[in-house]
């Protein structure tokens, strides 16, 4: 009975192979169309198992990642902390920063119960959908797959845009931070002579008051000039203060706007400080030997303001520098916890992108 079987399978086996490539089957397919089809997919079934290797795997090690502690980072504040007036924003930014430098690079929201099941879901389905073995009609179903699981990604998108807004309420203050630093240390500016007088006049309340005071003195007679810009004799006033150039808003001197900005920031405080006298002349600049990483940076700084002894004596510019040294920090950690988060939603929407990009090379034959 089994070797009757066994025959039978392999007449049905040898008859269909002998088919030829245009016959019909019993629903009326083509053969041939079968057999094109499984090439298109055994295609795409060679890239898949590519793209598990180059994307799903990072993947994974980027969720991995994320979820545990870098190890590198000090999960403290270097710089001492001193309270500032600040805006509603700008204090759930400094809180939001200050949670990032203890959890040391950690996602926290990686490690919560709706962060690991949704990543792990991704991970795992994407990681079984390139696994699945090679079928003639691998290449059906992917607009419905990916259109399933692409919106996901957006819960991680807006994480990481309140991120992002944080971060750039942290970045803006930056720069005027440090040039407030860098204002502390000019010297102090000689008082002028102001010519104006200085007894206010009499308000109606002195007159009643003091009926004595005489209210009534004629004033002298205002001194005109002509404006030459108009048409006709317009005069106006003349201040005794007229001749004096108008304030100028500061320019700002340390542009900060991103990352790489550390290095030139804390560089100009480091040579104000020398020319000034506000640090030792056999200081070392911070800089050197960090490689732009602002938090290497900020360490060895952080004996300008911190310690028994401080470098900088000068208290008013020791407090101008710290508040500058700790903005900056506060930056640096949201930049340095935001990696995590960003890795996993770039290589999410990287192996998408590589599985649609895939499947459109490949698949080709009409199904």
């Amino acid at each position: 009975m089994k070797s009757g079987l066994t025959g039978s399978l392999c007449l049905c086996l040898c008859l269909t192979l002998a088919q030829p490539a245009n016959a019909q089957d019993a629903n009326g397919s083509s053969t041939g169309d079968t057999l094109a089809y499984a090439s298109c997919s055994a295609a795409f079934h060679k890239d898949l198992v590519r793209i598990a290797q180059t994307h799903i795997t990072p993947l994974r090690n980027a969720i991995v990642a994320g979820r545990k502690r870098d190890k590198s980072l000090p999960g403290k504040f270097a710089i001492p902390r001193i309270r500032t007036e600040r805006t509603r924003a700008e204090s759930k930014a400094i809180a939001y920063a200050t949670r990032a430098i203890r959890a040391q690079g950690r996602e926290s929201w990686l490690r919560s119960e709706g962060g690991r099941w949704l990543t792990d879901a991704i991970s795992t389905g994407l990681k079984g959908y390139a696994s699945q073995p090679n079928n003639p009609f691998l290449c059906t179903g992917i607009e419905g797959y990916l259109g399933y699981m692409e919106p996901h990604v957006e819960k991680l998108s807006r994480i990481n845009q309140v991120r992002q807004n944080h971060l750039a309420v942290l970045v803006e203050g930056v720069g005027p931070a440090f040039d407030q630093a860098l204002r502390s240390m000019q010297p102090v500016p000689l008082p002028r002579f102001d010519p104006r007088p200085t007894r206010p006049p009499l308000s109606e309340e002195d007159a009643v008051l003091r009926p004595s005071v005489e209210t009534t003195t004629t004033p002298a007679p205002e001194r005109v000039v002509t404006d030459p810009t108009t048409t006709g004799s317009v005069a106006r006033p003349l201040d005794a203060l007229s001749d004096l150039p108008p304030l100028q808003p500061d320019e700002p001197v340390v542009i900060f706007s991103e990352r790489a900005d550390a290095s030139t920031a804390v560089a100009a405080i480091y040579a104000r400080s020398l020319e000034t006298g506000f640090l030792p002349l056999r200081s070392i600049n911070p800089v050197l030997g960090t490689g732009g990483d602002p938090a290497e940076i900020l360490i060895n700084a952080r004996s300008w303001v911190a310690g028994k002894t401080p470098l900088i004596v000068d208290g008013r510019v020791r407090r101008t520098v710290a508040i500058a040294l700790t903005r900056l920090e506060l930056v640096t950690a949201i930049e340095d916890g935001r990696y995590a988060l960003q890795t996993v939603e770039n290589r999410m929407r990287g192996t998408f992108t590589a599985i649609r990009t895939s499947h459109t090379r490949h698949c080709t034959c009409q199904q």
